[in-house]
C-alpha cells in the first residue's frame, strides 16, 4: 500500500519590491501539509544562477501568512526566488510506520 506523505508547496508566493535593494517575500502555508513543518527555506539566485544563498526560515511557521525580505541584492539585477518547505521527516516516518 502507498500512502502521499509529501507534503503540497507553498501558497500565494508574492514579491514585492522593499527597496531597490531588497524584495519582501511572502507566502501561506501549503493547503496540505501532511505533518508538521519544520521550517522552510528560501532559495535566490541572480538570473545567471551563479550567485545563490539559501536561508531557513523556523520562526512563526503556524502563521497564516509567512514573510521573509531579501536584502543586500544588487541593484538592476534579477533574481530567481524559491520556496520550499521542509518537512519533519521523523514525523512523516513515524506516521508512515505507526499508523
Amino acid at each position: 500500500m502507498f500512502f502521499n506523505i509529501a507534503p503540497s508547496a507553498p501558497r500565494n508566493v508574492k514579491i514585492q519590491e522593499k527597496s531597490a535593494t531588497s524584495l519582501l517575500v511572502t507566502w501561506k502555508p501549503p493547503e496540505y501539509p501532511n505533518g508538521i513543518i519544520q521550517r522552510y527555506r528560501i532559495h535566490y539566485s541572480n538570473n545567471s544562477g551563479k550567485n545563490y544563498s539559501t536561508t531557513y526560515i523556523t520562526k512563526g511557521l503556524k502563521n497564516e501568512t509567512l514573510f521573509y525580505v531579501v536584502s543586500d541584492l544588487k541593484e538592476d539585477t534579477v533574481y530567481r526566488i524559491y520556496v520550499s518547505l521542509v518537512p519533519c521527516f521523523y514525523c512523516l516516518v513515524h506516521a508512515c510506520t505507526y499508523n
